[in-house]
Formats: C-alpha cells, sequence, structure tokens
C-alpha cells in the first residue's frame, strides 16, 4: 500500500513540476513579446513627437514646418518616416549660401525639394523624387535653405525658379 500511495505521490509530484515548468515558459514567452512589441512601437511614438514649429508660405498656401538646423537634423531629414502629413514641410537652414546636396536615403514616399538662396528665393526645384532614385545626389549652387515637401506641391502651386517663399 505504501508504494502505491509513493508512487501516486512521485507521479503527482512530477505533475506539478511539469505544469510549473510550463507556467514559467509561458510566462518568459509572453515577456519576450511584450518587449519585442515595445521596441517596435517605442520608435513610431517618436516619430510623432517630433512636431512642426513655425509656419512658411509657399505663393499663398500656409505650411507647418519642421526644421532641420544641425548636421545630424540635416543628414536625417525626413528619412524613415512612413509619409508627411498633408500641408507640412521640412525646411533646412544653413550657416552660410553654398552647394547643398541632398539623396533619398531611408525615404519611403515620394518629395518635392526647393532650393533657395540668402533672399529666399528659388534657385531649383527637384519635384517628385522617388525613393529608389537613391544613392543618387541632386545639388544646387548658393543656397541657404532647402525645403522638402510632400510630391506634388510645386507643380500644384506653379512654383517657378526666381520666386520669393515667406517665411
Amino acid at each position: 500500500m505504501r508504494k502505491a500511495n509513493n508512487r501516486k505521490k512521485t507521479e503527482l509530484g512530477r505533475k506539478y513540476w511539469t505544469l510549473l515548468a510550463g507556467l514559467v515558459g509561458l510566462c518568459l514567452l509572453l515577456t519576450c513579446l511584450i518587449s519585442l512589441g515595445l521596441i517596435l512601437i517605442v520608435p513610431v511614438f517618436k516619430q510623432k513627437a517630433a512636431a512642426p514649429t513655425n509656419t512658411i508660405a509657399i505663393k499663398g498656401h500656409t505650411f507647418q514646418v519642421e526644421y532641420a538646423d544641425t548636421p545630424a537634423e540635416q543628414e536625417k531629414g525626413l528619412g524613415d518616416r512612413a509619409s508627411l502629413p498633408a500641408n507640412q514641410a521640412m525646411l533646412f537652414r544653413f550657416p552660410t549660401a553654398a552647394k547643398q546636396c541632398f539623396w533619398m536615403k531611408d525615404m519611403h514616399f515620394f518629395l518635392d525639394i526647393i532650393w533657395l538662396n540668402s533672399d529666399k528665393q528659388v534657385v531649383h526645384i527637384e519635384p517628385d523624387l522617388s525613393p529608389q532614385t537613391y544613392p543618387k545626389y541632386y545639388c544646387a549652387d548658393g543656397t541657404k535653405y532647402v525645403i522638402e515637401t510632400n510630391a506634388g506641391i510645386t507643380q500644384q502651386l506653379n512654383l517657378k525658379t526666381g520666386e520669393t517663399i515667406s517665411f
């Protein structure tokens, strides 16, 4: 009788430890999945946190702008973003007028790029640039400012070189 009771206790003990090990494994799996989810979601929230801070006017049409002033901000630009909200743009401000070159590295949508001189006059326009053009560079001499907008804006507003943009 004692051997039968001992066997039942041993069998129950094994089932208990197997169940406990399974629960611990499940908890570890859930912890990993939640951690992975946070790793993937947090950059999306950070991306949305960069709110436009001012406005520019292109032929009477107002755009909210986000500034790219530091070399790191200018190198990143709009790269790694899924899209740019309508009526928003990025304004690159350089310390002096010089040849400024841009590329479509890490871009996920088409852009219009507008180069301006120190007087905020348009010196060059590259419309409808595709992300697939990377690693090609697009440059303009005498550039103090550059504006990136959603593709089609320059055509929609009939923007031409020599015109002035207000900001």
